[in-house]
Parts: C-alpha cells; sequence; structure tokens
C-alpha cells in the first residue's frame, strides 16, 4: 500500500524520487539537439541511481545516494532542452579534443551541467549532500572528505555506467569519465573497486 511504501522509503526520498520522475518525465522529445538522447540519459541516470544506492548497507544513504545520482545530470537535460546552442559548441568541443562534456563545457563557458544542476537543486531545498554531490561527482578531490559517502559513490558510479553504456551524444567517440584512482587511494576504498565493477555489470545487464 502507499502508507507503507511512504513508511518504509521516508517521506524526503519519496519527495526526492517524485522530483526526478517528474522532470525526466516532463520531456515530450526523444532526442535533444545535436543529437543528444534524452531516452539514453535518463537511462543512464537510472543505472547510476541504481549503482550509487548498492554501494551502501545504510537504508539511509542508499535512499540519498539513489536520490542524489538519479538528479545528477539534471544540469545536463536542463542545458539540453534550454540551451541548444551551448550543447552544440559543447559537442563540437568534445569531437575535436576528444574529451568530456564537463571538461569542454568549462573549457568554454566556465561551468559545468553539474555545477547548474546544484544550483538548481539548491534553490528546490534539496538537502547539502545531494546538492554536494551533484556538483562534484565529476571532480570529487574538490571537497574535504572524510571517508566513503554519497559523493565517492556517485563519482564511482558515474564513471563505471559511463564505461559500459551507450554514449549519451550520438556520432561521438565515447568520452569517458575516468575514475579518480588517486582520490579512491585517500579514501581507502580502491580495493573495493572489483566489487563495484560487479555491481555496475548487474544494473546494467537489468535494463538491456
Amino acid at each position: 500500500q502507499i502508507e507503507e511504501a511512504v513508511t518504509y522509503l521516508g517521506f524526503n526520498s519519496i519527495k526526492q524520487v517524485a522530483l526526478a520522475v517528474e522532470v525526466y518525465g516532463s520531456n515530450r522529445a526523444d532526442a535533444g539537439p545535436s543529437g543528444v538522447s534524452l531516452d539514453v540519459l535518463q537511462q543512464h541516470s537510472l543505472v547510476v541511481a541504481h549503482i550509487a544506492a548498492a554501494m551502501f548497507q545504510d537504508k539511509a544513504k542508499r535512499e540519498d545516494a539513489f536520490a542524489a545520482a538519479l538528479l545528477h545530470d539534471i544540469g545536463k537535460m536542463l542545458l539540453v532542452m534550454e540551451l541548444p546552442d551551448h550543447i552544440s559548441a559543447v559537442i563540437i568541443a568534445m569531437q575535436s579534443e576528444g574529451i568530456p562534456m564537463h571538461l569542454a563545457e568549462a573549457q568554454i563557458v566556465g561551468v559545468t551541467h553539474a555545477e547548474v544542476g546544484a544550483y538548481l537543486l539548491g534553490l528546490w531545498g534539496l538537502p547539502y549532500p545531494i546538492v554536494e554531490a551533484v556538483a562534484n561527482h565529476h571532480d570529487p578531490g574538490r571537497v574535504d572528505q572524510q571517508g566513503f559517502d554519497i559523493l565517492a559513490a556517485i563519482h564511482v558510479a558515474n564513471a563505471l555506467a559511463n564505461e559500459r553504456m551507450e554514449p549519451v551524444v550520438a556520432h561521438t567517440l565515447p568520452t569517458v569519465d575516468a575514475l579518480d584512482l588517486d582520490y579512491l587511494n585517500d579514501l581507502g576504498v580502491a580495493d573495493r573497486l572489483d566489487d563495484w565493477h560487479e555491481i555496475a555489470d548487474e544494473e546494467i545487464e537489468r535494463v538491456r
């Protein structure tokens, strides 16, 4: 029953997931400008959410990791839908220089989709750990961390999903976001990579 589901998941988690469903489900087009597939973008976010959540045993951390990962590319969705010229310029840079989207964005306009998305989520009043994770998931070393947390999980989950899934931008070489191994070593969790690869493979197989 609905009451049982809300009690189990927690009201805040329900609110966060409902927000993500509304945002991602409101797009009527199957593809954005310049070959950006909205379907693939949505699928990627869902897979990253499942991978990130599976990295935690604690129920509250699983919920927050799922919600943050589901929303981690909301800035990319916004830019694809609302600023097609921006995305077109970014894609040209990706193709010509062979760099990931966030680096092309930083190079061209000085801000990334991750930071745009985090700003939006902050305006919406989402919890700070989720906003922080979204803002820094491409460059987690910018945040002083004491242990493996939501940001670290989304960084790993996003990179593993990108290694294995269809690129969001069609007709380009995959520009994989590399794992920051120095960062993972500093956190003392690099030895868990084999387990996380297995989790990623299982979650991606589920959506195929």
